[in-house]
């Protein structure tokens, strides 16, 4: 309230109290009555919509901050941020966002997502987002980023996200798995490699899994004691007997 109307406000109340005097004065008894009935309950109805009043402000207060902490809270976060529309418009980012995409937040907003996803990947963010706004349940996607842009090394990207309560937005994290992506490539070239070393040597192999107590007999070792692939399979190891060998060669070794 302006410090005028504060000034202002006790001629006004003795104005109404005035006004009040003499319309009771005018009055008869049971109208007097019925008037200060009605006024008490004007006055109550009052109070009650002050405390209202002060009870939305404080909610609306505890809202703010509440904002302001996720606000920080995204910033700061090393995890990419977006608050996307559904057609895939961006309205809102974090530094690391920023970063992963090599704009800023002023380049960024208004844009669509999708733009930044590598073309083979585009339908399965436009599936992935029709997922996220027709559902009230967390949906996840795997999807490379457009490398044909400067701004952008090659990345691939875990995206999860959820509808916001408007159902007219959404959150979307996004973490960078390209590391973990590369290391599984290289892990399989690497069993591949050895696979193939194993049957160009000949080499037969046994794995017995000590947690599990399971054994795995590799082709050549079963070829080597006079077994089809089909005859030996992987079991549980149930004694430290090994299955006889069928080949007379095998007696040799």
């Amino acid at each position: 309230m302006s410090k005028r109307a504060t000034d202002e406000s006790p001629g006004i109340n003795s104005e109404a109290d005035a006004r009040k005097t003499r319309t009771l004065a005018n009055c008869s008894e049971q109208q007097a009555m019925e008037f200060r009935q009605m006024h008490l309950a004007l006055e109550i109805q009052n109070i009650e919509l002050k405390l209202q009043f002060e009870e939305i402000s404080a909610i609306n207060l505890r809202l703010e901050n509440a904002n302001t902490k996720f606000s920080e809270l995204t910033q700061s976060s090393p995890t990419c941020y977006f608050n996307v529309s559904r057609d895939g418009t961006i309205s809102l980012t974090n530094r690391a966002a920023e970063k992963l995409l090599g704009m800023s937040a002023n380049g960024l907003i208004g844009v669509r997502f999708g733009l930044f996803v590598a073309e083979h990947h585009r339908q399965c963010f436009c599936n992935f987002l029709d997922q996220v706004f027709n559902t009230d349940t967390e949906h996840s996607c795997e999807i490379e980023l457009d490398t044909t842009q400067t701004t952008i090394k090659p990345t691939t990207l875990q995206l999860t996200a959820t509808r916001s309560t408007t159902c007219q937005q959404c959150n979307l994290f996004a973490i960078d798995i390209t590391i973990f992506r590369q290391s599984e490539i290289k892990e399989r070239r690497d069993r591949e490699r050895m696979q193939f070393a194993v049957c160009a040597a000949n080499i037969g192999l046994w794995d017995w899994d000590l947690r599990t107590n399971e054994v795995i007999f590799s082709s050549q070792w079963k070829s080597q004691i006079g077994y089809e692939e089909h005859e030996i399979v992987s079991k549980l190891l149930k004694s430290c007997a090994m299955p006889p060998a069928k080949s007379p060669m095998a007696s040799i070794f």
